[in-house]
């Protein structure tokens, strides 16, 4: 029985985002089909790679944590109903609260996109053979995407991300702008490289997430455009090492690291699971 990618959504959906394109990247690299959670039946025994499940039935994830043979990539955090610790002080959240801890606890393997995204199911926790990828996984054309549009002088100031989701807060970001009297344009949603060649005419990118970001490839693609940006520490990738890099060197990492860690979710789906 073929491993299927499990995921609410894809880059067909307009609703798609960061983590539709790392799916979109492990599938067609590692030769998955990519299944909506919502409508998937799972077999006893079936291996899977578990992607964001909110739209699956509460019945079928205890199917899956009981009879699949499983890995998680994970990209937000089930172990709560609005998949938002950072809701609750501390990121902590309530134990009366906490929801599907055996699913990680009988994984095979859960991949998080950062090591600020590990420690929060640390924090609360969460049991499971966990692996941090050190960052998200890119694709080779979206790398030579960024390669393309990355200038060597930026003719405006400042961006900022126009969006109707309060987590991405861009009610904050121009009020920030305003306050300080930056000429700032929004960048409204367009298709993923019309926004890369947009944002690549500016030298700063405000970005002041309400969220905790698993990591932000917004924030990671601006660097590696070679903008400077004007963010909070509230994202996995602010809060790496590797966030100083920009441009070029961080285009270079960001290929490395994303070779590396699909041989390592391959490695890990073929029955040589790495350990933390």
């Amino acid at each position: 029985m073929k491993t299927v990618l499990v995921s609410d959504f894809t880059l067909e959906d307009e609703i798609a985002g960061g983590s539709e394109f790392v799916d979109d990247t492990v599938a067609k690299a590692l030769g998955l089909k990519i299944v909506r959670s919502r409508d998937f039946k799972p077999e006893r025994g079936q291996k899977l790679l578990l992607s964001n499940i909110s739209t699956m039935q509460q019945d079928t994830i205890d199917f899956i944590k009981d009879n699949c043979d499983y890995v998680i990539l994970e990209h937000d955090y089930k172990i709560h109903t609005t998949r938002h610790p950072w809701r609750f002080e501390g990121n902590f959240i309530p134990k009366d609260q906490r929801i599907n801890y055996d699913l990680y606890k009988n994984a095979k393997a859960v991949f998080t996109q950062t090591d600020d995204h590990l420690e929060i199911f640390k924090l609360n926790e969460v049991e499971g053979n966990f692996i941090s990828l050190g960052c998200s996984i890119w694709s080779e054309d979206e790398l030579k995407l960024i390669n393309k549009h990355r200038r060597s002088k930026a003719k405006k100031q400042y961006a900022v991300m126009q969006s109707d989701n309060p987590i991405k807060n861009t009610t904050l970001a121009e009020k920030l702008c305003k306050a300080n009297k930056w000429d700032y344009d929004l960048i409204p949603k367009m298709s993923h490289h019309d926004f890369l060649y947009r944002l690549s005419d500016y030298s700063t990118l405000v970005f002041l997430p309400m969220a905790r970001e698993t990591c932000c490839r917004l924030l990671v693609e601006a660097r590696a455009l070679g903008l400077n940006t004007i963010t909070s520490d509230n994202s996995g990738a602010f809060r790496s090492n590797w966030y100083k890099l920009s441009g070029g060197e961080l285009v270079n990492f960001l290929r490395e690291q994303s070779s590396n860690n699909l041989e390592m979710i391959s490695k890990c789906l073929n029955d040589s699971p790495p350990t933390s």
